[in-house]
């Protein structure tokens, strides 16, 4: 699907420096030959680590948590403010520039459990509190990394609110020209699916492989890495609409404790589910570019 998208792309925007070589739209080159995955494995290999690591991740993934709810509940986007019917003496922010430092802290705190993860999981180090309050500066790249693709897969929405508030063109060249243009930002997410794994680069500080690369050898498995994203959204849709569910049920009865402790419970959970990604993408690395560099 998405190469007959890219194919009709390319023939409407030929010029452009992403077709041309060297480009990441441009055609794969002999030595970026198609690598295969399993789904299954795939699959087993974004669950394996946190079973195969489970004391590790209790602990980093309670130190990140306690961390982003000191950080929600201070700048005041901690959960419970999304609720009306939960009554309780916190501060809660609508400011926009606060929330944008809140999310930038965030995913600094969520960066710095990914590389620590990472090398852990990897075999690349060993867990000691040394190694756990050793900080360096991917983090800091990384979260910024991150912040972009969560706004970039909003496009989506971005898109819908154009079409919505436009005001249609009676010339249908136009009206053409328009919706091709608009409609691309329904398809960004798809196309990011392609390069998440160089992510995992970032997070190892390898350099060997370009996002051009990535990009072409994740061609193939293209369904199996969405359908895997797929059970990941929606194993966190299950696992957030019990906690929900939770937390209506005790409405009215929250005290400081109590507050504190259901947002712990709502950052460990996203930790996890952003453990499962990680995991995912440093799999997918690992089959689709390490490997056969490695092997070349």
């Amino acid at each position: 699907m998405l190469n007959k998208i890219l194919i009709k792309l390319k023939e409407k925007y030929q010029n452009s420096t992403l077709f041309q070589e060297g480009g990441i739209l441009a055609p794969a080159k002999a030595d970026e030959a198609k690598v295969k995955i399993s789904f299954f494995r795939l699959l087993g290999e974004t669950f394996n680590p946190v079973l195969d690591y489970f004391k590790i991740f209790l602990i980093l993934g309670a130190l990140a948590a306690i961390l982003i709810s000191i950080v929600a509940t201070i700048t005041g986007f901690n959960n419970l403010c999304l609720y009306q019917e939960v009554h309780v003496d916190i501060y809660c922010s609508d400011s926009a520039w606060l929330y944008l430092t809140y999310s930038f802290i965030k995913f600094y705190i969520l960066s710095y459990f990914a590389v620590k993860w990472t090398e852990i999981t990897l075999g690349k180090e060993s867990f000691s509190w040394s190694y756990v309050w050793h900080a360096d500066r991917r983090s800091l790249k990384l979260a910024a990394v991150f912040l972009f693709l969560i706004f970039l897969n909003f496009a989506p929405v971005l898109s819908s609110w154009v079409l919505y508030l436009r005001t249609p063109n009676p010339d249908w060249r136009v009206e053409l020209i328009f919706f091709t243009f608009v409609s691309i930002g329904f398809l960004i997410p798809f196309f990011l699916v392609k390069i998440y794994p160089f992510l995992s680069a970032m997070i190892t500080a390898e350099k060997e492989v370009s996002l051009r690369q990535v990009w072409h050898k994740t061609d193939g498995n293209f369904i199996k890495i969405l359908l895997n994203y797929m059970i990941i959204f929606v194993i966190a849709m299950l696992l957030y609409g019990n906690l929900q569910s939770t937390i209506r049920a005790y409405s009215g009865e929250y005290g400081y404790l109590t507050v504190l402790m259901s947002e712990f419970m709502y950052n460990f959970a996203a930790i996890l589910i952003f453990a499962f990604f990680i995991n995912n993408i440093n799999y997918q690395y690992a089959k689709l570019c390490r490997d056969q560099n490695q092997a070349s």
